[in-house]
């Protein structure tokens, strides 16, 4: 049995952490998203999984889960952009290594 669009989307909100929320919202958004503008690198990286293809989608989330499944977000979902924005006001934060 498949998930549902809604299953889908909360599923990949789990794997977003506040970080990566805001680096999806600001890199569409910018200054309007409400999230705090990210550094060079991740700005490069976020654009980086956005103009991926599927393959290099899978490839980058090896390494980046949670900033892949935020563009996923923004990009397959109509209210992408109200999951990323739940998660940076929850300030739920991933795991550090």
């Amino acid at each position: 049995m498949s998930l549902s669009r809604q299953e889908q989307a909360a599923t990949l909100a789990g794997l977003v952490d506040v970080d990566d929320a805001g680096r999806v919202l600001w890199h569409y958004l910018g200054a309007a998203s409400g999230a705090p503008e990210p550094g060079g690198f991740f700005k490069a990286l976020t654009e980086a999984v956005v103009r991926a293809d599927q393959l290099n989608r899978r490839k980058l989330a090896a390494s980046f889960p949670g900033l892949v499944a935020a563009v996923q977000l923004a990009d397959a979902f109509v209210d992408g952009f109200d999951h990323l924005r739940l998660v940076l006001a929850s300030g739920r934060r991933g795991p550090r290594l």
